[in-house]
């Protein structure tokens, strides 16, 4: 998991965190002082599907008009998906 990365996207456009079942849903808004936030998401997700899928997590991104989503989501159960998914989960808005 890539912490400072993420921190410093969360502290310029993250708005809420929403835990359903087995999932997370980070939601990010747009701004025209961060105009590289979608870029920079997709180059996060990217590469969190490719160290965290094997701890049984997935990342998607999806785009809506007012900004993006992640979505961490669980696809194989146990103790390193859990932990993956907490860390997500513990992210706050600015």
């Amino acid at each position: 998991m890539r912490v400072q990365e993420w921190e410093s996207i969360n502290s310029h456009a993250l708005v809420s965190v929403f835990r359903v079942e087995q999932s997370i849903s980070l939601n990010y808004r747009r701004s025209p002082e961060y105009p590289e936030m979608s870029q920079e998401l997709e180059r996060l997700v990217t590469a969190e599907n490719g160290c965290c899928g094997a701890a049984g997590v997935e990342f998607e991104l999806d785009e809506h008009p007012d900004g993006m989503s992640v979505v961490v989501k669980i696809i194989r159960e146990g103790l390193p998906s859990r932990t993956v998914i907490a860390a997500f989960a513990a992210m706050n808005p600015s």
